[in-house]
């Protein structure tokens, strides 16, 4: 198995979605995924926005969700946009494909690690230690930062870029301070409050527009 940093350093745009209340033992609810399922709806969005294009998949890009809802938090749920297979942008049969792979039996030990589908990657850690094993600028959105645009504009794309964003909670006080302690920079998209999976969408226009520029 390979190692965290190598999990978190495949792509060159990484997402990285705190999921507080999304249920972490694989028991998604197909018919209710906003509801007894922990807002899966909202992670299975965020899942199509960071991956998909129209005719393709994004393979310069993986999305990292931390899964810390019941009954077995907490897990990392990472997805890879260069070997991903069996992935449909539609939310039901995205989640039904991750209610399959969390299904899968994960040990208790932190750092324990499966690959249950291809692109796929469970990992038993923390935030702290996610945090610790990106590799290149750790940005973190929220409306009070700097303008990303301004932030990204001069992004070389030589290195891989990691962005933080939590669900439709706030984050609590104690991951706040982790991600304040070892962040590179607080970006924003403006005084609007988005939705995770519009956010993402966002961060991919603009760093798709750098990159296309000569």
């Amino acid at each position: 198995m390979p190692s965290l940093e190598d999990v978190l350093s495949t792509s060159n745009r990484n997402f990285l979605m705190i999921a507080h209340r999304a249920r972490s033992d694989g028991k998604i609810h197909l018919n209710d995924l906003c509801g007894a399922s922990g807002r899966w709806d909202g992670v299975a969005r965020s899942i199509t926005s960071a991956l998909f294009l129209s005719h393709d998949m994004r393979r310069d890009t993986s999305i990292h969700i931390l899964l810390m809802g019941p009954d077995d938090p907490p897990k990392l749920l990472s997805l890879n946009g260069a070997s991903i297979k069996y992935l449909n942008p539609d939310e039901r049969a995205s989640s039904a494909l991750m209610k399959k792979c969390l299904k899968e039996d994960l040990p208790p030990t932190n750092g324990s690690m499966i690959r249950p589908s291809p692109g796929v990657t469970i990992t038993r850690s923390g935030l702290e230690e996610i945090i610790s094993a990106f590799t290149g600028p750790i940005y973190y959105l929220h409306e009070n930062g700097i303008p990303a645009e301004q932030q990204l504009g001069s992004s070389s794309g030589d290195e891989p870029l990691n962005f933080i964003l939590s669900d439709d909670m706030d984050l609590e006080e104690n991951e706040e301070s982790i991600i304040g302690k070892n962040s590179d920079k607080t970006i924003s998209l403006g005084p609007v409050i988005l939705h995770t999976h519009m956010a993402i969408v966002v961060i991919h226009h603009l760093l798709d527009m750098v990159k296309s520029t000569p």
